[in-house]
């Protein structure tokens, strides 16, 4: 009887454990998400705020500050929290960004509105999937095709 509770026991803490990875897991994706729509409405309010109204441009600043975060939260993950950020398919590099995304900005007597849009390309077959992974457990992320993120300005 005393084997089974320990054994019980010991079943219980392993659920509980990965439970606990599990969730650490999915705070990970939420902040990811959460700072890469921060980091896309910054960069085009910030170019806006510099005169730059160049659609083109703009879209790239936000790639390349973009690509600049998941590189360095990629690192974060496995230097601080022991995660490891793998790309499954696509890197997020700049490039690839800027070939999959586009821009519009309309603006009106100092009003600026701008729309980033990940579109997945021509034939919206590019997706940018990765996995966030723990000893025990993974969780997917990805930014879908027709994912958007905007940012008003009033100048």
């Amino acid at each position: 009887m005393h084997a089974q509770a320990l054994q019980e026991n010991e079943k219980f803490e392993k659920t509980r454990s990965l439970s606990i990875e599990i969730e650490s897991l999915d705070f990970a994706r939420t902040i990811i998400e959460e700072n890469a729509d921060f980091i896309a409405e910054q960069a085009m309010a910030e170019e806006i705020r510099n005169n730059n109204q160049d659609t083109e441009s703009i879209k790239q600043k936000a790639n390349e500050k973009i690509s600049a975060f998941f590189e360095k939260e990629k690192e974060f993950l496995a230097r601080e929290k022991s995660l490891q950020l793998g790309f499954l398919q696509n890197n997020p590099s700049r490039e690839f960004l800027n070939e999959n995304s586009s821009l519009l900005l309309i603006s009106y007597e100092g009003f600026f509105f701008l729309e980033y849009s990940f579109t997945g390309g021509i034939l919206k077959n590019n997706f940018l999937k990765a996995e966030i992974e723990s000893e025990n457990a993974k969780k997917s992320l990805e930014l879908p095709i027709s994912y958007v993120q905007h940012a008003v300005v009033l100048k």
